[in-house]
């Protein structure tokens, strides 16, 4: 019976597995809860208390019950908006690192950063309905959500382009058309004026007497 050979290669202990395992680019955040505290964080800097003016601008007051002394009247309203960018800074990251996180940190940190990215999407969306003119949020959604950068949008752009040039060239077309007309006109009364600059022959009934 023969004896198998053993082989010189020794066996790697179990903790060199898991510092494989580990390699590569440590995590900013340890745990999920890390991250979404500063995500909290960063939702509430966005909001302050102000006070409430009247129409001409002056601070709305109410007298302390307790000290009969005039203090304001304070409401939560929203001072920054929310923006991807915002968030990125809040977290001490770059966008491209909120991506990493969103798709490569597993399953907990995608929900975390996806439901944040969600509600800023939310407030971009309610601004194009709110804003005048909603550039910003246009180039906000168009930026960070591939579900807004799709061909109908592009199609419209285009479509509005087009418009645009043919209203150009029309506009060229009736200036050249005017131009055209102007010149005939001009060259009409040249053509007239020197009609009548044109000098007469001098001629006698002799002269017809004598081709006769």
């Amino acid at each position: 019976m023969t004896e198998k050979k053993k082989s010189g290669k020794k066996a790697e202990p179990a903790e060199n597995d898991e510092k494989k395992r580990s390699r590569g680019k440590p995590l900013k955040y340890k745990t999920v809860e890390q991250m979404q505290e500063k995500i909290d964080t960063y939702f509430e800097s966005c909001w302050d208390n102000v006070p409430i003016r009247n129409k001409y601008g002056s601070v709305i007051t109410k007298k302390d019950k307790e000290t009969g002394e005039e203090e304001p009247i304070y409401e939560r309203v929203q001072v920054r908006p929310y923006t991807v960018t915002g968030l990125a800074v809040a977290l001490d990251m770059s966008r491209e690192g909120i991506l990493n996180y969103q798709n490569k940190r597993g399953p907990e940190y995608f929900g975390a950063i996806k439901k944040a990215k969600d509600k800023i999407e939310q407030y971009a969306e309610e601004q194009l309905y709110i804003l005048k003119n909603p550039a910003g949020a246009i180039f906000n959604l168009t930026n960070n959500y591939k579900s807004w950068i799709n061909k109908k949008y592009d199609d419209k752009r285009i479509e509005f382009e087009e418009k645009r040039l043919d209203l150009e060239r029309e506009k060229v077309n009736k200036t050249n058309t005017l131009l055209d007309a102007v010149t005939e006109r001009n060259q009409q009364m040249q053509t007239l004026a020197d009609m009548i600059n044109m000098p007469t022959p001098d001629r006698s009934a002799r002269d017809f007497d004598e081709k006769e």
